[in-house]
């Protein structure tokens, strides 16, 4: 193995404590806690963005509080896409082994997609919280309104990534 693949194994293992795929059960124990920080920083930005919302409306700055929904809606979607994002849902010991197969096969790819969303969810967080700081420490609301397109593109390259996961633990 490649010391690129360890330092992509150590960083997750960083950021999602116990990160195996060694056997079924550390398998399935590293899917729920990725999904569940992937849902915990996703929120994360939700929140940020309805707070938006609820000072726009307050303020009456229709256009802010609109812009910002659009975004809060999406952040809302993407959450309950991680949230029932699928798995190796079927039962048993047969399942359980067609899975840990397929996983073992593509194993440098689920790791590294992982890796990739964890670093795309922790970048749209980034931005989400600059662009916030920024509408109420300067009060730039074209600034803020202009950049959550940004925001837009993490939660498409989010929800695509989540997908080819997916595709790479289930076989579909």
């Amino acid at each position: 193995m490649s010391d690129d693949f360890f330092d992509i194994m150590e960083m997750m293992e960083g950021v999602v404590p116990e990160y195996s795929y060694t056997n079924v059960k550390c398998a399935v124990e590293t899917d729920a806690k990725v999904k569940q920080f992937l849902v915990s920083e996703i929120k994360k930005v939700k929140d940020v963005m309805f707070h938006v919302v609820q000072v726009g409306f307050e303020l009456q700055r229709d256009k802010l509080s609109m812009a910002a929904e659009a975004i809060w809606d999406e952040t809302r979607s993407l959450a309950i896409r991680a949230e029932v994002s699928r798995t190796c849902g079927k039962k048993g010991k047969k399942a359980c082994d067609a899975c840990t197969k397929k996983v073992e096969k593509d194993l440098r790819d689920l790791i590294r997609r992982d890796k990739e969303l964890v670093t795309k969810v922790r970048e749209m967080k980034a931005v989400a919280h600059s662009l916030h700081r920024t509408l109420l420490e300067k009060g730039r609301e074209n600034y803020f309104i202009k950049n959550l397109d940004k925001i837009k593109v993490y939660t498409d390259e989010i929800a695509s990534l989540m997908k080819e996961r997916e595709k790479i633990v289930t076989g579909w």
